[in-house]
């Protein structure tokens, strides 16, 4: 009735009404009924879980977390949300729900959330084996660290996943090894120490030595699992071998020095040995001086060790491999003789060939077949010769390898046959058309053309001259040189009329330079300058074809030696300047040629060599405009050929590295781009270094392609380190929230052991355990290097301050212990007393208030000695209900007092007291009983703890009286007291009281 008149009612507000409104409505009725019906509608997660967790009614309770479950596991259509069914999951932190959604959810995504919060290894194994997704089976395998759940999976899941089958297989080993490795540790641990144990007894020290270290080489492996009895073991067995190794090195130093000495020359030996083998393997990358060099250096190495013994097998086996090592450099020193030799043949030949292909013209038949017939005397390959590296150490280039020499031979060869056969050709074009040009000039001559007949006639005697050189096409050459011979006469003919008419010219010119003659007033400078016009206009003359008449000539050659005769000082200075500038040019010419012929291709700096070539460049220029300069001589012309010859051969060279170095620069840039992706950072870093390092420019190219490619790689290395940097700040971020955090543990250690707010030690401890924990956790994150050692400082100042008020509180609770114990057993010895003296008098009231007083004393924490304390007091109260027993209680007083007696000496031994005159004898008798019970056990000497000799004591009670043996126990109690404060007052944490 109550639901029908909360959700039956009609409301007057036409607007509908949620039904999870109602549901929420009636979760508040007072009725159980009606909220029990409520939960099995509503569909809210939240609300289910706090109907769960708080309702009032057991049954409310239940079918909530019913409904709460179902809804998250999503099986019931009204369910939530994925996304809001993983947050109520995230949210809780019961281990049951995530077992339950692990195993029932439908959605395999909440599965794997519940899943990867799962810690029960029963129901993931259960989730690894029946999970319907891969995914989910690998991750909650993944989660299981328990061996019998392991195992489980293996059997279970078959072949039917294969990653999870392997996984569970694999942890199964690891955790079968884990469990074995303590045994075996002990096993090997156990043969060690045997082993140990057998070292020195034959004297074999040396030997043995060697062997311990291997065995502790062992032993470190296995220590961490090895029990302190067995560490202890081999401590003692390797400290007794070490004693007597010792004493056996005292014995013997003056034979273990010269033994010493013995192994340190053999191993020199060794190591020169190898070293000589290693530089016969590196014999073919090596040249001949680095090569005798190095030998030098090993040989005088060996002569320095001094002679070996002949006695002794192992040094004559080693001058033995000596020389046999000796041998083999021996013969790599003729190969690399003989391939230096080669290499010279192959450089020479190269020279030569680039001579005759840098000259003009037709090569020689002759020599170029002389020239391959030295390339027949070469092997076809470069195996015998030095391998070069394509660039030198510094990055410079280096000389082409013998492989790349005698392959520009060849080139060369071909190049200039190819040139031969071409002008073969060519000269047989030239034969064959003779019989055309002979007509040609015939013509010519027939219309007095003397200026076209004249070059004609020249060129075909030049190609006849040229046929005979080559001796090609004599046939041909000897018909045309019997027509050319025809036609001279006709030819001779016409140049006599034309040096008729060129004889009044010749005849103006010498009356010109007659008349410059007889002028002395002209400057020398300016009649010379005349004096040369004159004569290129007599010889265009002569080129003309009209030679001169010879009376001509001698006016115009003696009114020329006239003027140089009057201008003879200064054509001798001009002379001597021409020479002084030739010989300037000759010698540059040499120097270069030289430097080409002498250069070392592979340590060449070309920086300095590109700076020279522009040098050369220059001083050549500025001597073709020097003061005296004749450009126009044959000989001048012959110096600058050569000049320009070795200046192209060296500017092939700069070239070439120009190139290679252009192509080193973009590769450079390409890996410097290629280390932005690079995942370690550090390695990139270091490898952007690298690459800076090895950029340069050895024959720089344009100044704005240099700046081009310089920008293209800075900008590279500029991300490479911006990356640095970032993480750099991002790393200091977190050392200082790690020293933050590490500050604030030692500020709480220390506000603990300065506050003395724990009543209890074992509360303390606890607490110091705690921060301990907190420490070690963040003791392997990284804080910055200047504070990690005061961080460390204030650590150990802490902990040291914290263990100090920890041992005093237990110290403390120790004698504060003992005064408890001490008050029961001064109530066992007053009770017992008391019944002894007055049997007469005690009765039932008398047992009841003995037993009262026992109840009233303070409790003993320690189990043991209140069931020690409390039978002594038992005994005490059965003697006061039967009179019959208190004899015996009599006896126990004088058995107390025995005991009690001994007790105090033993306690004014180790209290260091002084005992009576009477007992002193006693006392060293019980000092030496002492001594050898310790020598008998083998115990080390812990420090003599009294407490258990206190407790002896107090435990030995009841115990008749003894005014002085009481006032001697005081002493000592005193003065355990007093030794008390002085080690609480001192910086170290442990007492020697307990």
């Amino acid at each position: 009735m109550l639901l029908k008149r909360l959700f039956g009612r009609r409301l007057d507000n036409p607007t509908p009404v949620d039904p999870q409104d109602q549901i929420a409505s009636a979760l508040e009725s007072p009725e159980v009924s009606v909220r029990r019906d409520a939960c099995r509608k509503l569909n809210d997660l939240q609300q289910l879980r706090s109907l769960a967790d708080g309702d009032g009614d057991a049954g409310v309770r239940e079918l909530a977390e019913a409904r709460y479950r179902r809804l998250l596991c999503g099986l019931d259509a009204a369910a939530p949300a994925l996304e809001a069914r993983l947050s109520a999951l995230e949210r809780s932190g019961d281990q049951a729900l995530f077992a339950h959604a692990a195993l029932q959810a439908s959605d395999a995504p909440l599965r794997l959330a519940a899943i990867a919060r799962l810690d029960d290894p029963e129901v993931l194994a259960s989730c690894a084996t029946a999970d319907e997704v891969a995914a989910n089976r690998l991750a909650a395998a993944e989660r299981v660290h328990h061996r019998a759940a392991l195992e489980r999976i293996v059997k279970t899941i078959g072949k039917r996943d294969k990653r999870v089958y392997r996984l569970a297989r694999d942890r199964v080993k690891q955790l079968a090894e884990q469990e074995e490795r303590p045994r075996r540790a002990r096993e090997l641990g156990e043969a060690l120490c045997e082993r140990l144990g057998r070292l020195g007894r034959f004297d074999n020290w040396l030997q043995d030595r060697a062997v311990l270290e291997h065995l502790e080489q062992q032993w470190r492996e296995i220590e961490p699992d090895i029990d302190d009895r067995l560490r202890d073991r081999f401590a003692s067995l390797r400290q007794r071998f070490i004693d007597g190794y010792e004493a056996y090195r005292h014995a013997h130093a003056a034979q273990l020095a010269e033994q010493e000495a013995r192994a340190r020359a053999a191993e020199q030996r060794k190591v020169l040995i190898t070293q000589m083998q290693q530089l016969g393997e590196r014999a073919p990358d090596l040249d001949l001086e680095a090569f005798d060099q190095e030998a030098s250096r090993l040989s005088s190495a060996w002569q320095q060790i001094g002679p070996a013994d002949a006695r002794a097998d192992a040094e004559f086996e080693l001058e033995q491999a000596y020389q046999a090592a000796e041998q083999q450099l021996i013969a790599e020193r003729r190969r690399l003789e003989a391939r230096r030799e080669q290499e010279q043949a192959v450089a020479r030949l190269l020279t030569d060939l680039r001579e005759l292909a840098d000259h003009g013209g037709a090569p020689d038949r002759r020599r170029l077949e002389a020239l391959r017939k030295r390339r027949e005397t070469l092997p076809e390959s470069a195996q015998q010769a030095r391998p070069e590296p394509a660039s030198s150490a510094d990055g410079s280039a280096s000389h082409p390898a013998p492989d790349a020499r005698l392959k520009e031979i060849d080139q060369l060869l071909a190049s200039l046959t190819r040139r031969l056969e071409r002008q073969q050709r060519q000269l047989e074009r030239k034969l064959n058309a003779l019989p055309e040009r002979l007509d040609e000039l015939e013509a010519h001559l027939q219309a007095g053309e003397l200026k076209k007949a004249d070059p004609l006639y020249q060129s075909i005697s030049a190609t006849l001259e040229q046929a005979h050189s080559a001796h090609a096409g004599r046939e041909m050459s000897a018909e045309a040189n019997n027509r050319l011979k025809a036609i001279a006469p006709q030819l001779r003919e016409l140049r006599h009329w034309r040096r008729w008419s060129t004889d009044e010219h010749r005849a103006m010119l010498c009356a010109e330079i007659e008349a410059l003659a007889a002028d002395e007033q002209h400057a020398d400078e300016p009649s010379i300058n005349r004096l040369q016009e004159l004569k290129d206009q007599w010889q265009k003359l002569d080129r003309q074809g009209a030679p001169a008449d010879e009376a001509l000539w001698q006016r115009f050659r003696a009114a020329a030696d006239q003027i140089r005769a009057r201008c003879k000082p200064f054509l001798d200075a001009q002379a001597a300047l021409r020479s002084e500038n030739r010989k300037q040019r000759e010698a540059l010419a040499a120097k270069l040629e030289d430097f080409l012929d002498k250069v070392d291709w592979e340590r060449v700096d070309w920086k300095k060599l590109h700076r020279a070539a522009r040098e050369m460049r220059q001083a050549w220029s500025s001597l073709l405009a020097a003061p005296g300069a004749d450009r126009h001589g044959t000989r001048d012309r012959a110096i600058e050929g050569r000049f320009r010859r070795a200046l192209r051969r060296l500017e092939r060279s700069l070239a070439e590295e120009r190139e290679r170095n252009q192509a080193e620069k973009h590769d450079l840039i390409d890996q410097m781009r290629a280390l932005a992706d690079e995942p370690d950072l550090r390695r990139a870093v270091d490898t952007a270094k690298q690459l800076q390092q090895r950029w340069h420019t050895t024959v720089p190219a344009r100044h704005r392609d240099e700046n081009a490619l310089w920008q293209q790689f800075r900008s590279a290395s500029d991300a490479v380190f911006a990356r640095r940097s970032a993480e750099y700040e991002a790393r200091g971020a977190t050392l200082r929230a790690n020293q933050e955090s590490r500050e604030a543990i030692c500020r709480d250690l220390l506000a603990l052991a300065e506050s003395g707010d724990e009543a209890s030690s074992a509360g303390l401890e606890r607490r110091i355990s705690a921060l301990k924990t907190r420490w070690q956790d963040t003791e392997a994150l990284p804080v910055p290097r200047q504070a990690q050692a005061s961080l460390n400082q204030r650590w150990r100042e802490a902990l040291a301050a914290a263990r100090a008020r920890l041992a005093m509180q237990r110290e403390g609770e120790r004698w504060a212990g003992l005064e408890r114990l001490a008050r029961c057993a001064d109530y066992c010895d007053a009770s017992a007393h008391e019944l002894i003296a007055d049997t007469e008098s005690a009765n039932a009231d008398t047992c009841d208030a003995l037993q009262r007083g026992w109840d009233a004393l303070p409790a003993i924490e320690d189990p043991e000695l209140a069931a020690a304390i409390g039978e002594r007091f038992a005994t005490i109260l059965a003697a006061c209900a039967e009179p019959e027993q208190r004899r015996s209680l009599a006896a126990r007083l004088k058995e107390g007092l025995k005991q009690r007696e001994t007790l105090c000496l033993d306690l004014e031994i180790m209290a260091q007291v002084e005992s009576p005159a009477p007992l002193q004898e006693a006392r060293m008798q019980r000092q030496v009983e002492r001594l050898r019970d310790r020598m008998t056990d083998g115990d080390a000497d812990t420090g003599d703890d009294v407490t258990p000799l206190l407790k002896d004591w107090y435990l030995a009670c009841p115990a008749a009286r003894s005014s002085a043996l009481d006032a001697r126990f005081e002493r000592v109690k005193a003065a355990l007291r007093r030794e008390t404060r002085r080690s609480q007052s001192g910086a170290e944490a442990g007492p020697a009281l307990v």
